[in-house]
């Protein structure tokens, strides 16, 4: 081994560790307490126009993936165009979840608010 072997797989544990994290605080988050049926219908239309325009997002994206994908591969190589398609799919997957931890976590702060609770911890992570 040239001593590297180490370090070429810090990049894999960092991102389990990242991943364990983001996991343990959306289920931090997700059991909170919801809040009334009123809050919870207003909640469900926020997420489900934030969806709507992820969805519209996306559409827009995937043709730029694949038109920049095609190009790369053909100027760059194969393998640089799905290095580059792989990375932006998996940055449309951490969006959605993002947005969908960020719409869940919404009425949790608002009920959190209405009953006096401290929504720094629901709101942000620490």
């Amino acid at each position: 081994m040239d001593g590297l072997g180490l370090w070429n797989q810090l990049p894999f544990v960092a991102s389990g560790a990242g991943l364990l994290a983001a996991g343990f605080f959306y289920l931090r988050v997700n059991l909170q307490p919801a809040g009334n049926d009123a809050m919870n219908r207003i909640a469900g239309y926020i997420q489900d126009g934030a969806m709507a325009f992820l969805r519209l997002e996306y559409q827009v994206l995937a043709g730029y993936i694949v038109v920049v994908s095609v190009l790369m591969g053909s100027f760059m190589g194969w393998g640089a165009a799905g290095a580059f398609a792989a990375g932006s799919l998996l940055s449309l997957l951490a969006g959605f979840c993002g947005m969908r931890a960020a719409t869940l976590a919404n009425v949790r702060t608002a009920q959190a608010a209405r009953t006096g609770k401290k929504t720094s911890r629901i709101a942000s992570c620490p």
